[in-house]
């Protein structure tokens, strides 16, 4: 399968162990707010935190022409203000609880398993780049610890941009790095709503990371899916 030049990676979730992250970042905002953490009330949040982005990402949020910060910590903020809404958090209080979010993040970074083999593996062959909604330092932290920094030659990330996958902007941004044609680029990740359909509404064949055995939602159409990392090996060698 060598018509590719480029496999564009995700990162959370798809390289290291998003869950994991949440899981132990929002305990701490837990205890902050003086709840006690369990595991219903940690994937409670894991499910919303999936859930908000995917509405941001189908244009379900309204972000205001006038902020009171930046783009990115004004959504961040807003997450914990729905999340908590029983206890009535202010814009104020939902930034000072996604700083406190945002600062333990990076605490439990643990790669999925055979990653940093199958990367190695890979580069033999391809161009590696990353393409993630994350933030740009936390996500130079977490390829710095899975080993897997030294790897890739570029990373596309929306801070940068101002546009999260799948806007067409973040991938006018990956062309221009990767100086080839979308169909010479194989876009990998976890996610239907950035991922699969950043590839699909930009010209770029696409596979599915399905590791949590998720069902096919309707619309989206991955070209390839895999459930184990190491299938990458087999699938674009």
């Amino acid at each position: 399968m060598q018509k590719y030049k480029v496999l564009a990676f995700d990162i959370d979730d798809t390289l290291v162990d998003d869950v994991a992250a949440i899981k132990y970042a929002i305990s701490q905002v837990y205890e902050h707010l003086h709840i006690i953490s369990t595991e219903e009330n940690m994937l409670q949040y894991v499910h919303f935190d999936e859930y908000f982005w995917k509405r941001f990402q189908e244009n379900k949020i309204v972000v205001p022409k006038e902020l009171p910060t930046d783009w990115a910590t004004y959504l961040r903020a807003l997450r914990f203000v729905e999340f908590f809404k029983d206890k009535s958090v202010s814009l104020e209080e939902g930034i000072l609880l996604n700083d406190i979010y945002m600062s333990h993040l990076g605490d439990c970074i643990q790669p999925l398993p055979n990653v940093r083999e199958t990367l190695e593996f890979l580069q033999k062959y391809y161009k590696l780049v990353l393409i993630t909604n994350g933030v740009k330092n936390l996500i130079t932290k977490k390829l710095e610890v899975i080993k897997v920094d030294s790897l890739f030659s570029g990373i596309v990330c929306s801070e940068d941009i101002g546009k999260n996958k799948p806007h067409p902007l973040f991938y006018k941004a990956l062309f221009e790095l990767c100086k080839c044609e979308p169909r010479e680029i194989l876009a990998i990740g976890d996610s239907l709503s950035s991922d699969i359909l950043g590839g699909m509404q930009n010209g770029m064949d696409t596979i599915w990371f399905n590791h949590r055995d998720k069902p096919l939602l309707p619309g989206y159409t991955p070209t390839y899916e895999i459930k184990r990392m190491l299938e990458l090996k087999k699938l674009v060698a």
